[in-house]
């Protein structure tokens, strides 16, 4: 445990695949009742869908980031965070703004995870080249990284277009500060 932190931290990993059954209601409840005996945080997986073993068909699952905000307007203390955010799904200076909004929406209280998140039977499922993913997920977190740090280190952040088309954007538009 750090110098800085009394006890220690507990999360939950809230079920967001479709094979639990449950509904957005019952969701809700759990993250709500989370807060009531002290959980400290409440996590989100970025999968589009699940393979399971001796499954022949994928399983689906709840897109995450609408699912962390819902969450967020409907709680006040937990934290909110993905394990961890695929970052081959989203260019990096969208995953910037969606991560700025939700963190708005949770009065500050989004913590960020991000990975490569490559699973190759879900890029083939949704379009994605399996080919490149890894090493474009690589260069999507490099970005990503750059966009974080500016924004962490100063009140305004300039989106740029890379030279290169085949480059991710880099963070674009001013971004206010927030008391």
């Amino acid at each position: 445990m750090s110098a800085t932190q009394d006890r220690m931290k507990v999360g939950l990993d809230m079920p967001l695949d479709n094979r639990t059954g449950l509904g957005w209601k019952e969701l809700r409840d759990i993250a709500m009742a989370a807060e009531d005996p002290g959980f400290d945080s409440i996590w989100g997986d970025d999968h589009l869908l699940y393979y399971y073993e001796g499954n022949a068909e994928p399983n689906g699952n709840r897109e995450s980031w609408a699912m962390l905000t819902a969450i967020a307007a409907h709680t006040k203390t937990v934290e909110l965070g993905h394990l961890v955010l695929g970052m081959g799904f989203r260019n990096p200076a969208l995953l910037a703004k969606i991560a700025d909004t939700v963190d708005e929406i949770s009065k500050g209280r989004l913590i960020l995870g991000v990975g490569a998140g490559y699973h190759k039977r879900e890029y083939t499922a949704f379009g994605s080249p399996t080919t490149t993913a890894l090493s474009g997920s690589r260069k999507r977190c490099r970005s990503f990284t750059a966009c974080c740090a500016t924004a962490i280190s100063t009140s305004r952040v300039t989106f740029i277009r890379p030279a290169t088309a085949s480059s991710d954007p880099v963070a674009a538009g001013p971004r206010a500060r927030r008391s």
